[in-house]
């Protein structure tokens, strides 16, 4: 296992039924996520479980679709200046190498 989140999973049973190669594929998402997560991967480390990554995910292409379009409408919503949190959020989560 490369991420820690998914021994949460393992341990409370949430991982059950799942075949080996989506386990690794979930297991791939989170440890890219926690990887990034001040880029806007505290997202999917904080909100998916296993089963919505595999329902929403094929790859982490995806994965990192998904977190720039959150960041995106994070900034369409921000009040702050030019010098808030969810810009330098928003740099970070251009600068991460997500599809790695």
């Amino acid at each position: 296992m490369k991420s820690t989140t998914i021994e949460l999973y393992r341990k409370s049973g949430k991982l059950d039924g799942l075949t080996e190669a989506q386990i690794t594929f979930v297991d791939e998402v989170y440890a890219h996520c926690e990887q990034h997560y001040d880029a806007g991967g505290d997202v999917v480390v904080e909100c998916y479980e296993p089963a919505e990554i595999i329902q929403t995910f094929q790859s982490l292409a995806d994965v990192a679709q998904v977190v720039r379009v959150r960041i995106s409408r994070e900034l369409d919503a921000r009040w702050g200046d030019d010098s808030d949190p969810e810009l330098a959020r928003a740099k970070r989560c251009d600068e991460a190498k997500w599809e790695e």
